[in-house]
């Protein structure tokens, strides 16, 4: 074990406080044996940070090309064409195969249980 600690808080936002940070804010240190070796900022939403430097940003962030493994399972969710209509733009396209997956899957469940009884 390399001893270290991480904690992280989720800032939320008050119903009247407007001054107050916004809910997608965090704040966190990473300790080693009670000792705060680093400091943890940004957002969820925009940028983190350790001590004031920032290491992901989401407007520079590329999301991961999609990879095929020669031996992954065909069920692997990263091969799902509803997702990948979705990362092209295609709206209509991937809700239509998202619905038509969630109708198999509701119909594999029926077959299931109809097994068990």
């Amino acid at each position: 074990s390399n001893n270290l600690k991480g904690t992280l808080e989720f800032t939320e936002r008050g119903w009247f406080g407007r001054n107050q940070p916004g809910s997608d804010v965090i704040t966190g240190r990473i300790e080693s044996q009670g000792e705060i070796v680093s400091e943890i900022s940004g957002s969820w939403l925009s940028h983190l940070a350790f001590d004031g430097k920032t290491h992901w940003e989401l407007e520079t962030c590329r999301p991961n090309d999609l990879i095929r493994e020669e031996d992954c399972l065909p069920s692997d969710c990263r091969y799902r064409e509803d997702l990948q209509s979705l990362k092209q733009g295609n709206l209509d396209k991937a809700a239509e195969m998202k619905l038509a997956l969630e109708v198999k899957q509701r119909g594999d469940k029926k077959l299931r249980l109809a097994k068990k009884k």
